[in-house]
C-alpha cells in the first residue's frame, strides 16, 4: 500500500463510557453500523493500570528465545494456554510471512490460565491478571449496551463473555524494508467482541466504502470492533424488526 492511505483518517465515534446507558446503547450501534467499530474513553480501567500492562508486554517480546521456548514447552501442547511465535501459529506452512511477533494467550478460566502465564517478566501474572480483570468488567458493560441495542435481554451475550476470552499481545519490530512488509493482512474478527488497546503503534487501518482509511485513538482510549458473530446477529435483529407475518 502507498503512503496515500494515510492521509485521510478514519473519523470513528469516541464514546464516553460515563454517559447515560440509554445514550450509550444508541451511540454503540450507530458506531457498529456505520464503521463496525467505535473507541471508548472514561471507562473505568485506570491510566497507572494500562501502562503498567503495556511495559510487562514489552518486556515479554524482549525476552531471550531460550525464555520463549520454555513457555512453549511447559503448555499442553494438545491444548496450550499460551504459544509465542512469529506471523501465525501456521508458520510453516504459509506462503507468506506477516512481520510480527505474537503471544496468543488464554484468560478463561482466569484463576487456571494464570498458573500457566509467563513467570517472567517480574509480576506479569500478576498485573496481567489485574488488566485482564478490569477488560472483562468493561466489555461486560459494553456487551450489555449493545444487547439493549439490539433489543435483547441485557445479559444476553453473558454466556459468550465467559466462554472464549483470549488476549493477543503483538510485537511489530522494526524493518528495514517497511515498504514490503505488512504486519497483519485484511481480515475481519469471527470473534463477537474484539477490544483492540493499539500502545500508541501506528498504521492500524479500517476499510469503508471501499476506501482505506488510517485510524488514530487517543492514548488512553479503547478501540471496540463488532466481530463476525455480532455482526451477523445485528443483521438477523435487523430483519425480524423488519418482517411482517
Amino acid at each position: 500500500m502507498s503512503d496515500q492511505v494515510y492521509e485521510k483518517k478514519a473519523e470513528i465515534p469516541i464514546i464516553d463510557m460515563q454517559e447515560d446507558n440509554n445514550l450509550l446503547a444508541q451511540y454503540m450501534m450507530k458506531a457498529i453500523q456505520e464503521f463496525g467499530c467505535f473507541q471508548v474513553i472514561n471507562h473505568g480501567i485506570s491510566r497507572e493500570l494500562m501502562d503498567d500492562a503495556n511495559q510487562m508486554f514489552k518486556e515479554l517480546h524482549k525476552l531471550p528465545q531460550e525464555e520463549v521456548d520454555k513457555i512453549n514447552k511447559e503448555q499442553d501442547q494438545n491444548n496450550p494456554v499460551c504459544q509465542m511465535y512469529t506471523s501465525s501459529v501456521n508458520y510453516n506452512r504459509e506462503q507468506v510471512h506477516y512481520w510480527r511477533n505474537v503471544m496468543r494467550q488464554c484468560c478463561h478460566p482466569l484463576e487456571e490460565c494464570v498458573q500457566f502465564w509467563p513467570k517472567k517478566p517480574e509480576k506479569y501474572r500478576e498485573i496481567i491478571k489485574l488488566y485482564v480483570m478490569a477488560l472483562r468488567e468493561m466489555g461486560s458493560k459494553i456487551l450489555k449496551n449493545i444487547a439493549q441495542g439490539l433489543g435483547l435481554e441485557q445479559n444476553y451475550f453473558a454466556n459468550e463473555l465467559s466462554d472464549d476470552n483470549v488476549m493477543y499481545i503483538n510485537s511489530y519490530p522494526a524493518c528495514p524494508e517497511g515498504s514490503t512488509t505488512i504486519g497483519l493482512a485484511q481480515h475481519t474478527d469471527p470473534s463477537l467482541l474484539t477490544i483492540l488497546h493499539s500502545g500508541r503503534v501506528p498504521g492500524l487501518q479500517l476499510l469503508k466504502d471501499g476506501q482505506w482509511l488510517g485510524v488514530d485513538t487517543p492514548p488512553y482510549a479503547f478501540l471496540v470492533f463488532g466481530g463476525n458473530m455480532l455482526q451477523d446477529l445485528r443483521l438477523e435483529t435487523n430483519h425480524m424488526e423488519n418482517y411482517v407475518p
